[in-house]
């Protein structure tokens, strides 16, 4: 493809390479092809304490696949698990299970993350007796979109609700 200044233009389909040309500057084209790109990331980190309490590791990092024990993610287990799938009494991952849980996916007493559910909770999404985000159900929620028996948001449905558009309701059932 030429462009109205002379310089050409091409761009990368599958396994083509790209080639860019500025005649009119004199420059020479650049190359660039997807196998000089850096691959994707296949490297997988592990770590655990030799040390234990209660029969877990102190600690346990577990990222990325391997293939020794044929896991496709990293699973960690320990008092302070940090993995892909985490499950400790603190617990740090894309799925975390714990008493603290902190991840994509938080599951715990405390929990905080992007769908958090636990005793107190924290995140876009969440369910607990205490939720605080976007989306909250709980005994006491707050966020967005709240829903619970003390419900506090942007709209809020409860036994006891506080919106922004109609301030304080008592045994308010609708949205």
């Amino acid at each position: 493809m030429q462009r109205p200044d002379g310089g050409e233009i091409s761009f990368v389909l599958g396994r083509r390479s790209t080639s860019l040309t500025h005649s009119h500057l004199g420059r020479q084209p650049l190359s660039y092809s997807r196998s000089t790109m850096k691959p994707h990331s296949t490297k997988s980190i592990r770590k655990r304490s030799e040390r234990t309490f209660a029969g877990l590791p102190l600690f346990d990092i577990a990222y990325g696949p391997d293939a020794d024990q044929g896991e496709r993610s990293g699973k960690a287990h320990g008092i302070i698990a940090v993995g892909n799938e985490a499950r400790g009494w603190l617990a740090l991952g894309d799925s975390a299970r714990g008493y603290v849980a902190v991840g994509g996916k938080a599951r715990g007493l405390i929990a905080l993350g992007g769908k958090a559910i636990g005793l107190i909770a924290v995140g876009g999404m969440s369910l607990g007796v205490i939720a605080l985000g976007g989306l909250a159900f709980g005994a006491i929620a707050m966020g967005g979109l709240a829903a619970g028996g003390i419900a506090v948001g942007g709209r809020s449905v409860g036994f006891l609700s506080v919106d922004k558009r109609r301030g304080r309701k008592s045994g308010n059932t609708s949205i």
